[in-house]
């Protein structure tokens, strides 16, 4: 593989959707709700209702404008007094109030003075999403992914989360872009994808920057396309992603959608290691080109796979070489594969174990586990390692799965 095969690695969240929601997929700062759809000062997801006064003056039963309902169910909700508070957001949204309606969608997902009804919530979200509230499509489609309330399931999500995307949530577009490439319940569109992730990307997302980028380069694409992706990895880097930097850098070093700067690789590969979100790449490139003093070297960066069952099976592998990408990855893991009779045999009934080892010149130089098993399976396990015939140069980490593969499997989930 050349100098110029810059790694892809797995996109930054894993693309196993049909379990995630909103708030695993993008983290917790998904779940954080604006000013315009934050429960009021005071009040608690899970509060008791109050009574029926408050600070609407008498609840439900003061007559007020749509709008104004809205307004007088916020003050009322500040209070505590969540059964007037949800008349109030009840008579808004049906006049048509869309921030009233989500309000609503909200105290019937959270069940605030009234049980959880997630049917209720999503009728409100919808209404209030129809309304032109982006982040009502954002809890609209979190409950379908869940599979809550009526019609769950991604596909469902996606129109809401496009919808999300389109009054400007980032985080929406996303997540639609998340569901495209994977073709989770939706036809699979990668070219789709990446346009939601460059319009999450306008948006100061810099996951999408990062996503789209990793979708778009590829050397043997023309070259405006791969200036699309330097753009989208300068984007990443600028909003302080480390590994958008690392990106960067090597498009920079190798000349690929940018012209070659050397000078400008190593500025790249500098801001990756001092990045608020430190992509370890950056440091040790950082130092690799420093000691070449202008030598033009072969980066040694990191690709990394969720899952790998040829050879021997490991999980989260995760190899930092010269050489980059699948093919790569494949050639280090077909080198210990002759090894698997000795490594099963260092735990016939099934053992998982954090292996990191590093390679040279043919040969495991060195081999460690620093996780999973007792004295005497590490050393075995060592032992049978270092039998293994590499030809790449670098050092890879692993979840490795011997013996058994059902009982490896069940050990894993306590190792992780």
């Amino acid at each position: 593989m050349k100098l110029d095969s810059i790694p892809r690695t797995t996109i930054v969240r894993s693309l196993a959707l049909a379990s995630f929601t909103v708030c695993l997929a993008l983290g917790a700062g998904a779940c954080e709700r604006g000013p315009e759809t934050q429960p009021p000062d005071g009040v608690g997801e899970g509060a008791e209702a109050g009574g029926s006064g408050g600070a609407a003056g008498g609840g439900a039963a003061v007559a007020c404008e749509p709008a104004a309902c809205t307004e007088k169910g916020l003050e009322a909700a500040r209070v505590q007094d969540f059964g007037a508070a949800l008349e109030l957001f009840t008579k808004a949204c049906d006049g048509g109030d869309a921030p009233g309606c989500h309000q609503l969608g909200e105290a019937y997902e959270n069940g605030r003075g009234t049980d959880r009804d997630a049917g209720k919530a999503a009728a409100a979200y919808t209404a209030a999403c129809d309304g032109g509230q982006g982040k009502a499509c954002v809890q609209r489609g979190q409950l379908a992914l869940a599979g809550d309330g009526p019609e769950p399931g991604p596909a469902t999500a996606f129109g809401f989360f496009g919808k999300g995307c389109d009054a400007g949530q980032a985080l929406a577009c996303t997540t639609a872009a998340e569901l495209a490439y994977s073709g989770n319940g939706v036809e699979r569109d990668v070219d789709k994808a990446i346009a939601l992730y460059e319009k999450a990307c306008a948006a100061k997302e810099v996951v999408g920057c990062l996503n789209a980028g990793e979708l778009l380069f590829d050397p043997n694409k023309d070259k405006a396309v791969n200036q699309r992706a330097v753009a989208a990895f300068a984007a990443a880097c600028d909003g302080g992603h480390g590994t958008g930097c690392v990106k960067l850098g090597a498009a920079h070093y190798s000349g690929i959608g940018t012209a070659k700067d050397a000078g400008k690789a190593l500025e790249a590969f500098k801001r990756a290691c001092s990045a608020k979100r430190k992509d370890d790449d950056g440091c040790h490139v950082t130092k690799q080109l420093e000691a070449a003093k202008g030598k033009t070297v072969a980066l040694e960066l990191t690709s990394s796979i969720d899952r790998w069952d040829e050879d021997v099976p490991v999980r989260n592998l995760s190899c930092r070489m010269r050489e980059q990408g699948p093919m790569a990855l494949g050639e280090v893991m077909s080198g210990v594969g002759p090894v698997k009779g000795k490594l099963d045999a260092c735990a016939a009934a099934g053992s998982a174990l954090r292996v990191t080892w590093t390679f040279s010149k043919g040969r495991v130089r060195e081999a460690s586990v620093a996780k999973g098993g007792d004295d005497k399976l590490n050393k075995c396990v060592v032992k049978a390692l270092k039998k293994a015939k590499i030809g790449q140069t670098g050092s890879c980490t692993a979840n490795m799965l011997i013996g058994d593969l059902k009982a490896a499997e069940a050990a894993l989930s306590k190792l992780q």
